[in-house]
């Protein structure tokens, strides 16, 4: 992103220079033509056509100047834009572990009735008699 718009200010900024500096030369011209009137015969008619060269030119100059403070708010700009730094990778986050299964205090084994144990850890009953699970 900083890139574009750094390019966009300096584009901007060389077009308003380039018609600030064509502005100028046109009133330049606009005003030596004034000054050509002055030795001329037709002098109101000349010197109406100046005039309306002169500020046709410094209308121009003056937009086109406009135009190049705004390339170099926008180059500037650009310039001190920061990038967004990029992300790392996911670190996936652990899961907590499930709540225990509330299991009754005691319960016969079905197949040889002896009492059996609890394990919480994995949800299930134990038969010690039988060393399986039920």
């Amino acid at each position: 992103m900083k890139l574009p718009v750094v390019v966009a200010g300096v584009v901007i900024l060389l077009a308003g220079i380039g018609g600030a500096i064509y502005g100028a030369i046109a009133w330049a011209a606009a005003s030596a033509r004034a000054v050509a009137c002055t030795f001329s015969g037709a002098l109101p008619e000349c010197l109406a056509q100046a005039a309306a060269h002169a500020a046709f030119a410094a209308t121009v100059s003056s937009i086109f100047g406009t135009l190049a403070i705004v390339g170099l708010v926008v180059l500037i700009v650009g310039a001190v834009l920061r990038e967004p730094a990029a992300a790392g990778p996911a670190v996936p986050m652990a899961q907590p572990a499930p709540p225990p299964v509330p299991m009754a205090s005691t319960a016969p084994c079905p197949r040889c009735g002896r009492p059996l144990r609890a394990v919480p850890q994995y949800g299930r009953w134990f038969c010690d008699a039988e060393q399986t699970y039920v």
